[in-house]
């Protein structure tokens, strides 16, 4: 995997871009392993924790670069990352539409 592209979206807000790159055999984007989206899901957390507070559903399909129809693959990443217990959520009575989460230590 390639290193992150940390930058600044929407100043204050930054996050690492880990977008899926093309593969060697047609368009293909190569598949992430999933530790690999796992940790980047708890870097995302972990950078919005002490940059702006908290990433919710829009903040890993940015990172990861699925477009909007992919929610349910960035919801599958929340998961997988909450339960390998890196994340966790800042509320447990909000909807799942409004769910934000944290790093697992905050």
């Amino acid at each position: 995997m390639e290193s992150p592209n940390v930058r600044h979206a929407h100043k204050p807000r930054a996050f690492v871009d880990l977008s899926c790159k093309t593969g060697a055999v047609g368009n293909e984007p190569t598949r992430v392993p999933k530790l690999d989206r796992i940790r980047t899901c708890y870097m995302q957390a972990r950078l919005a924790h002490v940059t702006f507070g908290s990433i919710n559903n829009a903040d890993v399909r940015r990172a990861f670069g699925l477009k909007e129809e992919k929610k349910a693959q960035a919801t599958r990443i929340i998961k997988d990352a909450m339960a390998a217990q890196r994340i966790k959520p800042t509320s447990e009575n909000a909807s799942p539409r409004n769910m934000r989460y944290i790093p697992f230590w905050a």
